[in-house]
């Protein structure tokens, strides 16, 4: 261990208490050795004003699943391409994000900055340009996925590190905008390398995305509040008023309730807890898809945002039902992927559609 200085302290950094501490937060040895500081974290410290999430809650927080396996990984000291990847976030990526003015802003110059403080984020921004590199350039394509493998997974270690430490009002603004680049990334794995796998299944990549997607809704119901003053609460902005459905969105609702009514129907074949989870998922895709017209956001698309909130609408169960391949649930999801598909005028991330008709 690095000898990291000043005096010796019994209240110091957990690193530096048998040695010396200046009881800085975080300590300016710590700072110095780029090393996780104890004191940085408010549950260290006694009679912090900030509340982190109480540990039943914490336990729920899923971990989140790796794209990638370890034969996928690149050289992580490529440091030249991560510049390029950085310079392409800050120029050109961040702008497929939103159409808003405010939240590109926020996406521009806070998210990067925010990087600098949490490395999870940055890594994950790096990974969020290092696909779209690879969707614009076909012939390089290779190149971009392996420094955009290489981001994911060091990207996802450092979440689930930061997650298990527990979710405050200093990192929920971090984990949020991480977990969204990582909800973004996920379709973007379509598109690219995994597909042409022989093991990769379109199925069980959904699934994987629609895990993360809970793990956001969790993070957005114990954080809203902190996360709308954090340092990136310009990512909420764009609001405006409601519009009429589009015409294929309506079709899509009006069959989805159809659906619904055909699912309330009694059946003696039914299982009848698995059917009232499959109503929950068709009433809630429904409503998400009402919703994005009646909250019209500026942010993006009808289509995309849409395609992103049933993930974080639907019950957890229902995942178990589609893991299962439950034929009513299957068509549930077939008239996502139908979403999906109108989703893939409008962005470039989401081509999943494709793979799962």
């Amino acid at each position: 261990m690095k000898r990291l200085g000043y005096k010796k302290s019994r209240t110091g950094c957990q690193r530096c208490k048998s040695r010396r501490c200046n009881e800085a937060i975080p300590c300016s040895a710590c700072v110095r050795h780029r090393l996780p500081c104890s004191l940085r974290d408010p549950d260290s410290q006694p009679g912090s004003q900030h509340a982190s999430l109480p540990s039943s809650t914490r336990s729920d927080l899923p971990h989140f699943p790796r794209f990638l396996d370890d034969t996928q990984r690149g050289n992580s000291q490529d440091w030249a391409s991560d510049i390029e990847l950085l310079h392409h976030y800050t120029a050109v990526a961040y702008q497929t994000f939103s159409f808003c003015g405010q939240v590109r802003q926020t996406l521009q110059y806070d998210v990067p900055r925010e990087g600098l403080t949490h490395p999870f984020l940055l890594q994950q921004v790096l990974a969020f340009s290092g696909f779209h590199l690879a969707y614009l350039h076909p012939n390089r394509r290779h190149f971009y996925l392996v420094r955009a493998s290489v981001h994911q997974d060091q990207a996802v270690t450092g979440f689930n590190i930061a997650l298990a430490n527990g979710l405050t009002p200093l990192n929920c603004h971090a984990l949020y905008a991480s977990s969204i680049f990582l909800l973004i990334c996920g379709f973007a794995t379509y598109p690219s390398c995994e597909v042409h796998h022989s093991a990769f299944s379109p199925l069980d990549g959904l699934i994987d995305i629609f895990r993360l997607a809970h793990g956001i809704s969790l993070i957005v119901t114990s954080s809203d509040k902190d996360l709308r003053e954090s340092p990136l609460q310009g990512l909420f902005a764009g609001k405006s008023g409601s519009i009429p459905p589009s015409d294929h969105l309506q079709s899509l609702v009006n069959h989805l309730l159809a659906l619904k009514q055909t699912l309330q129907e009694p059946r003696s074949d039914r299982n009848g807890a698995d059917t009232s989870v499959i109503l929950e998922a068709t009433s809630s895709l429904a409503d998400s898809l009402l919703s994005v017209h009646k909250n019209n956001s500026l942010a993006a698309s009808l289509e995309v945002r849409a395609a992103l909130l049933w993930p974080l609408r639907m019950p957890t169960r229902f995942l178990d039902l589609i893991r299962q391949r439950e034929p009513l649930a299957m068509i549930v999801l077939a008239h996502y992927c139908v979403l999906l598909q109108h989703a893939e005028r409008t962005c470039w991330f989401i081509k999943a559609g494709r793979w799962l008709s």
